[in-house]
């Protein structure tokens, strides 16, 4: 699985393109571990391309906030962002996955 963000400049996130399950789930880790998150995912659209191939797009919304008293990598402490997930699945072994996820937030307040 593939994983790259844009950010509302149109600028691609730093650090922020990773690629496989271990490398996603160790930066989110490393940069999220402290903070409280609300993550919601609205209104899909999925199109099956073949019997092995779909894709979709997903409305987001979330809210990254580190309290007083924890550490924080940014140079904010709280994110309000809106925008769509592009995503890529393959059916492997009968199941079906996420190849390749692009985040493009529309909008971000950061404080």
């Amino acid at each position: 699985m593939d994983l790259s963000q844009v950010l509302p400049t149109g600028t691609p996130a730093d650090k922020l393109t990773l690629t496989g399950p271990d490398a996603i789930v160790a930066q989110a880790r490393d940069l999220l571990s402290d903070a409280i998150m609300i993550h919601n995912g609205y209104t899909h659209e999925l199109e099956v391309l073949s019997e092995t191939e779909a894709t979709g797009i997903w409305a987001m919304e979330d809210r990254v906030i580190f309290p007083d008293g924890v550490g924080c990598p940014f140079p904010f402490r709280r994110s309000h962002n809106f925008g769509r997930y592009y995503e890529d699945y393959r059916k492997v072994d009968g199941r079906w996955k996420i190849s390749r996820l692009k985040l493009i937030r529309l909008w971000q307040e950061l404080s």
